[in-house]
This record gives C-alpha cells, structure tokens and sequence, in this order.
C-alpha cells in the first residue's frame, strides 16, 4: 500500500487476531505529499480489518476507534490536543481512498502554523465523510471537494496570529486584539 500511495504507517506495538481484530499502540500515519502532507498521531487504537482484502493490497477498515489524537497535520498547520477518533467503512486500494464515516472529539487543543498558536482551548466535534476519489487526480487542497459531513467548534485566538498572512494583501487593513471563537459549519 504504501508503494503506491506514499502512505507511512508506523507503531509502537500492535496485535492482531485472526477475526481481522487489530489494537495498536502509539499509532502515526503520515502521507508523503509535498504539495499537502497529511499526518496523525494517536495513543491508541483499535481496529476491524478485512484481512482477505490485503491479499488484494487493500486495506479495508470496517471500523476504528482511536483514544488520544496527539496531533493532526494538514499543510503548514497542526492540531494538538487530545481527544477520540472513530472510522468506519474506509477503503485505501493503490491511489484511491473512501471514507464512509469520521468522527473525532478534541477538547484544550490548539492550532498552530509552525511557531505561532493561532488558537488555543480549542474544542472541535466533526463527523465527516470523504467520497470516493483518486488522491493523484487531486492534489493538495482539492481533496476538500470531497469531504462532507458537520463541523462545531470553539476556541480562543489573537487577531494577528490568526489571520496575518490573510490581510497581507489588504495593507490599509490591521486588526489587534484577542476574543472567542464560535462556529458551525456543515459542508
């Protein structure tokens, strides 16, 4: 798999049953993307397989429940906190990905872009699906085209850290200043 979706999955420990039950301990996955990287970390997690589906070089995961996302990576920005991660129905065969079902709970974390904290006491709960899609025939940022579900969120951030780089074309405008963050967004 990870030949041909430049996929890194890597663990501490793991065990894995016959019936296709996986519990894996300190658990990364990364996507290789210099265009747009893609990385999470998680304490632990469990996870249903279709163990004759990798003989297909197919990882098919009937459902996953994760404890302790440490960190979640998009791009230039970071999410770390702690919280839970469930998955269910998802398909990665060569370049393609399906995602049927994620949800994820996050409460005290903060979003960073390399060293500035954009937000801080963040809390965010998300149930998202991902179509079907071909990652090559979508690079980057296009992979959001597919991603739908429902999105809550609150935080605390300062003006400037958080949309600096996004007023630099607009010189006449400046903010300052610090408050609370509230939104809902269903896409």
């Amino acid at each position: 798999l990870s030949e041909h979706s430049g996929l890194s999955i890597t663990w501490e420990s793991a065990r894995l049953r016959p019936s296709g039950q996986l519990r894996l301990r300190d658990l990364r996955v990364e996507r290789d993307d210099p265009v747009w990287p893609v990385a999470i970390g998680l304490h632990q997690a469990s996870a249903q397989l279709d163990l004759p589906a990798l003989l297909r070089r197919e990882l098919r995961v009937q459902r996953l429940d994760a404890e302790g996302i440490r960190a979640l990576r998009v791009g230039d920005y970071r999410l770390e906190g702690d919280g839970d991660l469930s998955l269910e129905d998802a398909v990665l065969r060569d370049d393609q990905i399906d995602i049927k079902s994620l949800r994820f709970d996050l409460d005290k974390a903060g979003v960073l872009r390399g060293d500035a904290v954009l937000s801080r006491d963040l809390a965010i709960a998300a149930h998202l699906q991902l179509a079907p899609l071909t990652v090559a025939e979508n690079p980057g940022a296009q992979i959001l085209r597919f991603v739908s579900g429902d999105l809550t969120l609150s935080a605390k951030a300062d003006a400037w850290d958080l949309f600096n780089d996004y007023l630099q074309e607009i010189p006449w405008l400046s903010l300052s200043g610090h408050g609370a963050l509230a939104a809902a967004l269903s896409i």
